[in-house]
């Protein structure tokens, strides 16, 4: 069964500009919510309320927008200094992962990280031009990815209606 994801976890899985903007949005939402339910005495406490936690819900934005900064630019730092192919083998699967991840951004994909666990055949998604694709990392240093293996990203793309996919194996 999936890990269950806090909402700070997901909204921090956001690009960092996106929590940015989120934390700026904060007080206008807050202003309309008070003057939305201004003309009723009985909900005008609910518009005062939102206008007392705006900054609660600006700083989480603010604090999950840094940690999406700190951890694309630790993956970012992964990536520049793991170019040779020992380097690569001696990477953790979530590491090869990042990296690959790293690898088709630097490639002008958006790139979304599935949650960890069971991934259901996909580890990444990319998109780039109209286009999704799936991919699947697979960092074994003992043995080739079977036919099993690429079945199962063929059936996730199906399903998923993905365009491409792609089988990443260090090998």
């Amino acid at each position: 069964m999936a890990r269950r994801s806090s909402i700070f976890s997901d909204i921090s899985k956001l690009p960092w500009p996106v929590g940015v903007i989120l934390a700026a949005l904060c007080y206008p939402a807050a202003i309309y919510i008070k003057s939305y339910f201004a003309a009723d005495t009985i909900t005008a406490g609910f518009g005062i309320a939102a206008t007392k936690v705006w900054p609660l819900f600006s700083a989480l934005f603010l604090i999950a927008a840094f940690v999406s900064f700190m951890h694309n630019r630790n993956k970012a730092a992964i990536f520049k200094s793991h170019r040779s192919i020992e380097k690569i083998r001696n990477l953790s699967w979530l590491q090869f992962e990042q990296f690959v991840g790293s690898y088709f951004k630097d490639q002008g994909y958006m790139v979304i990280e599935t949650p960890a666990g069971p991934d259901g055949g996909v580890d990444l998604v990319l998109r780039k031009d109209g286009k999704k694709t799936y991919v699947q990392c697979k960092h074994w240093k003992t043995y080739k990815v079977g036919v099993d293996k690429v079945r199962e990203l063929l059936g996730a793309m199906t399903a998923g209606g993905a365009d491409h996919g792609v089988l990443g194996s260090e090998d």
